[in-house]
């Protein structure tokens, strides 16, 4: 059995690797958050310290997508423990809003749940985007 990806650098190296790239980032990002859960403070610092390497180039229809995702997701995680955002996560923004789930109705539930890191980078989740059962 394969381990679960350690940082957010290993989630982007993963899905980079796989031959499914859009279809494993939702379960490696999971897998992450499942570890990083179990982590240490100063191993939940060096998990979010390394910049992933862009998906920009490899999925221009996803890939910076998932680069802001992770951004934002670093941000959220680093505020929850106390502790400062990595430097690599700042200027990752949208240019547009990209909402998790089609559908008119479902956008304005999107806007106020996303957590403020998402939100600010002009991405619209769930407010459960970083929680693991």
């Amino acid at each position: 059995m394969e381990s679960r990806p350690q940082s957010l650098a290993e989630v982007a190296q993963r899905v980079l690797l796989s031959k499914d790239g859009q279809d494993c980032f939702g379960g490696q990002f999971k897998d992450f958050l499942h570890e990083f859960n179990k982590m240490s403070s100063q191993d939940q610092k060096n998990a979010l310290a390394r910049c992933p390497p862009s998906l920009n180039e490899w999925r221009k229809d996803i890939g910076k997508v998932y680069d802001v995702y992770l951004a934002a997701a670093a941000i959220e995680l680093a505020r929850a423990s106390h502790m400062e955002a990595p430097g690599w996560s700042m200027p990752r923004r949208l240019d547009h809003p990209w909402f998790a789930l089609p559908g008119k109705f479902i956008r304005n539930i999107l806007i106020m749940e996303s957590p403020p890191a998402f939100r600010e980078r002009n991405l619209f989740v769930s407010e459960n985007a970083l929680s693991v059962a």
